[in-house]
């Protein structure tokens, strides 16, 4: 397991303790621009070199 499977583990693990669903519905999708996570009917984003290291979604809730 490389270091980019370690994180997208740890990122999976995160949003399905926060949003309370199984860690096998999250979606992780890591490429050169950043990493997309689809969880509880919300995409999150966080692009590559920001320095905050924060996760942003244009949703204010999840929707049903």
């Amino acid at each position: 397991m490389n270091q980019t499977d370690i994180y997208r583990k740890a990122i999976q693990r995160t949003f399905a303790e926060l949003y309370s669903v199984p860690a096998e519905s999250v979606d992780v999708v890591w490429n050169s621009e950043g990493v997309t996570v689809q969880c509880a009917g919300m995409i999150f984003t966080h692009q590559t070199g920001d320095d905050d290291h924060e996760f942003v979604s244009e949703a204010k809730t999840p929707s049903p």
